[in-house]
């Protein structure tokens, strides 16, 4: 990671990524993500995930934002399955 600016210029395209979250809502303590977008500045797609949450049901609010409702989380993977792979994207980008 870098902790200067100049240092930042230095950097690869590929290597400067943006996340996407969308969530059941935005408290902390019980809301859950339901799904991460990751791309880097070449617009090169990382990961674009949907997650079924392990204790929401119902997010009506983050809904009418958002546009996922439960039924399209049925089948998808857990956040924790795919950890992992967000974990590298993050650890392999230089500016997130």
């Amino acid at each position: 990671m870098y902790t200067t600016i100049d240092e930042m210029a230095h950097t690869t395209a590929d290597k400067v990524v943006f996340i996407d979250t969308e969530t059941t809502g935005r408290n902390k303590q019980h809301d859950e993500i339901l799904s991460v977008a990751a791309i880097d500045l070449m617009g090169t797609v990382k990961m674009t995930e949907m997650f079924r949450p392990r204790h929401c049901k119902r997010w009506k609010d983050a809904m009418a934002i958002n546009g996922i409702t439960p039924e399209m989380t049925i089948g998808m993977p857990r956040l924790a399955e795919k950890k992992a792979d967000l974990e590298k994207i993050v650890t392999d980008a230089d500016v997130v």
